[in-house]
């Protein structure tokens, strides 16, 4: 059984400073929106599933029905990964009642997953 667990707690990967935003033209958080789009699609279309995935913080969003990888997280769950939100930053984000994917837990629920699994974080 895969014991690994990912953490996500935005919905970008990486970060990119003002200086090289300003000479890409670009926002600071554009590249790493597309990473965070192309790390969930590859993983959706790949043989490697971790055994959970607990959203935190304003990735929480990522389990909403306009989510851009909500489709990606539908393929891992159909796949037997267990989905998890944090019951404190939905609410905090006023969003319970439209998160379409996953199970709302506490943070004691997502502390007892991290701790008996190989943690990767983005």
């Amino acid at each position: 059984m895969n014991t690994n667990v990912i953490l996500v707690a935005h919905r970008h990967l990486g970060t990119a400073d003002e200086v090289t935003a300003k000479l890409l033209q670009s926002s600071a958080d554009e590249l790493g929106e597309k990473l965070y789009l192309n790390f969930w699609r590859t993983l959706a279309e790949g043989t490697h599933r971790p055994r959970s995935i607990c959203f935190l913080h304003q990735a929480v969003k990522s389990l909403l029905p306009d989510s851009p990888v909500l489709d990606a997280l539908k393929i891992l769950a159909n796949d037997g990964v267990s989905i998890y939100a944090c019951r404190t930053c939905c609410d905090y984000y006023k969003i319970t009642e439209q998160v379409v994917i996953g199970k709302i837990v506490s943070m004691g629920d997502i502390q007892q997953e991290l701790f008996t699994g190989s943690v990767l974080s983005l």
